[in-house]
């Protein structure tokens, strides 16, 4: 399922609501008010490259949504607190790739990511953008998919330079080790243009199967002359298209 929307005016209200979203036990996020996620899948971002980068390592206070992301951590492993179960005491299942107190406290100084706490970077550094972004998508697409997509569009005549599987081909300079079963990459701002306007001339080639997600695409993409003007109104980067795939 394709889930389309844009950003409401942000408020540290908003913010919260945002991030929070990104509660999900899995990898990556599972759910959120920005986009709904199930089973291999595409999530694309508008958000500006040169604030990702500044996400690792920065200020607390120069994060949006740094706090909402330390009350969300998970207890250690070893301070999970244990339940009752029929007057029997057992351990609290805990997800050892969430995000701890530990894991949100290096990544926001920038400290090394500890051996085996790299899909928990992962998840904060994608919560983060999430949050900080004017909008995202996202569509249920593994390689197959992507790969069906792209031929068709290709015989509409749209170049494979403004692809999705392109895309991440261009992967985004994020100062994390990258993890196996996810690409991140990026397409500048001045490409999206480009890319919605091919999409659109090469829609009628895209699959009846597809016809919904790549047209749910092509409106969201419409949405960048409006978040560019209210990024530059609040002083913010212009927004680039971002994308976390996860695949096998």
């Amino acid at each position: 399922m394709t889930v389309i929307t844009t950003s409401p005016r942000r408020t540290p209200e908003t913010m919260i609501l945002r991030v929070r979203g990104f509660t999900g036990s899995s990898l990556w996020p599972t759910a959120s008010s920005a986009a709904t996620v199930t089973g291999m899948n595409m999530r694309l971002y508008a958000i500006g490259m040169d604030e990702v980068l500044v996400m690792y390592g920065a200020v607390a206070e120069q994060v949006p949504g740094a706090e909402v992301l330390r009350g969300l951590a998970q207890p250690e492993p070893a301070e999970a607190p244990p339940k009752r179960w029929f007057g029997r005491r057992t351990a609290v299942a805990v997800d050892p790739d969430e995000p701890t107190e530990t894991d949100i406290e290096a990544f926001l100084s920038g400290d090394s990511i500890e051996t085996g706490r790299t899909r928990a970077a992962w998840r904060l550094q994608e919560r983060l953008v999430a949050g900080s972004s004017w909008g995202a998508l996202a569509l249920p697409y593994g390689p197959a998919e992507v790969d069906e997509v792209d031929f068709a569009l290709a015989r509409g005549g749209v170049s494979a330079a403004v692809g999705l599987r392109h895309l991440f081909t261009a992967v985004a300079p994020i100062s994390l080790v990258a993890q196996p079963g996810l690409q991140v990459g990026w397409y500048a701002s001045d490409r999206v243009a480009t890319m919605v306007t091919a999409f659109r001339d090469g829609l009628a080639e895209v699959p009846e199967a597809h016809q919904s997600e790549i047209a749910g695409l092509v409106e969201w993409l419409s949405n960048w002359p409006e978040w560019s003007a209210a990024a530059d109104a609040a002083g913010r980067e212009t927004p680039d298209l971002v994308g976390f795939w996860a695949h096998d």
